[in-house]
């Protein structure tokens, strides 16, 4: 059995954070700076040894782009050998010396108790090694530390609504109109913006903060997707009216502003061409949401 399952970039693979359309367009063009392995299998001394190599070949070959970030995720990963942990140690040494950050996920704690007793993980220095529970959580450290690099606030700062609305139309005077149908709301952390089952009444747009669409079972709470700002939350509800499938609740106070569905009527009749524009961009919106989608299924 290979020891990689699948292999991927940031390009193929995102985090589940949803961001502004200028961050999303960054993070794209630098996609090929992250590297994502699957790891599979029974790893030992010998299928280790193999990887270290192979590792080796594609930071040597990948395409011209510089590798700042290797994501290793141990999900399909039956057991870990102490034998394999001295290549584990090597791994660290190289990425010190040729330069990237080293993220694992789905690693069990007895594996880590071996990864820690040869120092492999580590925040110290320029390039880190660090351990996330879920690959989602990982790669969302990859993508901010990018963004901050690129001089971005990827954790929520402030947007006002004319620059929200500027990845609908770059006309002023049309995002002007656009505004008048929006109003301002602030939710404090852990207060829910709605509950999965409430009907859907609105579209809303992140301005500050970061709010999380959770599902909740059993007691239990799974995150699905965070917003940060710039991103837009239950589009859907403009068009159906149906009842949410998931709650969203805020993670930090946060600012956002809302469409509700009668002021998306009213833009329909006062400015049928404000609202083509608002069509567009959530057509657009749900297009390039369905197409990544797609993609991470292809190698869940």
């Amino acid at each position: 059995i290979p020891i990689i399952k699948h292999e991927l970039s940031g390009v193929s693979f995102r985090s589940n954070v949803e961001r502004s359309q200028r961050q999303q367009s960054l993070l794209k063009e630098r996609g090929n700076s992250m590297h994502i392995l699957h790891l599979q299998g029974f790893i030992f001394f010998g299928t280790s040894d193999k990887l270290l190599k192979e590792l080796r070949g594609r930071l040597q070959s990948n395409g011209g782009h510089d590798i700042d970030f290797l994501v290793l995720d141990f999900r399909h990963v039956s057991d870990l050998d102490i034998s394999a942990i001295q290549t584990f140690a090597r791994l660290s040494q190289l990425s010190e010396t040729v330069g990237f950050h080293i993220v694992v996920t789905g690693v069990r704690p007895e594996w880590m108790e071996r990864l820690v007793s040869v120092r492999f993980l580590s925040e110290e220095g320029s390039w880190k090694r660090l351990r996330f529970d879920d690959l989602a959580d990982g790669v969302t450290w990859c993508e901010e530390t990018i963004l901050k690099e690129l001089g971005f606030d990827a954790t929520g700062r402030r947007k006002d609504l004319a620059s929200l609305l500027s990845v609908i139309s770059r006309e002023s005077s049309r995002i002007d109109e656009l505004k008048k149908y929006f109003s301002e709301m602030r939710l404090s952390r852990d207060e829910y913006l709605f509950h999965q089952g409430d009907v859907g009444r609105a579209l809303y747009v992140v301005a500050e903060g970061s709010v999380a669409v959770v599902l909740e079972a059993g007691g239990r709470r799974r995150v699905l997707r965070r917003y940060r700002s710039g991103a837009f939350v239950g589009e859907m509800a403009l068009y159906t009216g149906e009842p949410r499938s998931a709650s969203v609740i805020a993670e930090q106070d946060s600012l956002l502003y809302r469409l509700p569905a009668g002021q998306f009527n009213s833009m329909s009749e006062k400015d049928p061409e404000a609202a083509g524009l608002m069509h567009g961009y959530i057509v657009r919106l749900l297009a390039e949401r369905l197409g990544r989608s797609n993609r991470e299924l292809q190698h869940v």
